[in-house]
């Protein structure tokens, strides 16, 4: 991800939808999106 700027909140307003989301890097990715502003739904 070299030259790759995460801009906080650039998914305010967004629905994000991730599965496996219980442990791993499904985990990590819906901790990630919601730390940005998306509403996470999580499945396992």
């Amino acid at each position: 991800m070299n030259g790759t700027t995460i801009v906080p909140n650039d998914f305010q307003e967004r629905v994000v939808l991730v599965t496996g989301a219980g442990s791993g890097i499904g985990r990590e990715a819906a901790q990630a999106f919601a730390a940005r502003g998306g509403l996470v739904y999580g499945a396992d």
